[in-house]
């Protein structure tokens, strides 16, 4: 009975956390690009914004600030990139549909943290 009233603890703590996140990552969504983090988040939405524009592969993500090269980038694997430039063929380039995405993510990935650092 003990264990079921700790782990009742944990899940409310839990939730209450991931809540206060999608509080704190709510704010602003609509705001431009302009933050302490923009480049990281400029050189995302500008391979999103590739890849949806010009059907490009996975494996070849392009930024906008290339200059006369082609604009290809050596970064992390694109997945992030690439599932809202899918996302982009539907409703349009938009910054906020990445957050968007990115909120959503957040509870899952902060769910498989929990579970992999309390084994």
């Amino acid at each position: 009975m003990k264990k079921l009233g700790n782990n009742l603890i944990i899940a409310i703590f839990f939730l209450l956390i991931i809540f206060c996140g999608i509080g704190a990552r709510l704010y602003h969504i609509r705001a431009p690009l302009a933050d302490h983090q923009e480049w990281r988040q400029c050189d995302t939405a500008a391979m999103a914004k590739n890849f949806s524009e010009n059907n490009t592969s996975i494996l070849y993500p392009q930024i906008d600030w290339g200059g006369n090269s082609s604009g290809y980038v050596e970064s992390e694997f694109p997945l992030f990139p690439y599932i809202v430039s899918i996302i982009y063929r539907f409703t349009g380039t938009n910054s906020k549909y990445g957050r968007m995405l990115s909120i959503l993510l957040y509870p899952l990935s902060s769910l498989l943290l929990f579970l992999t650092t309390s084994l």
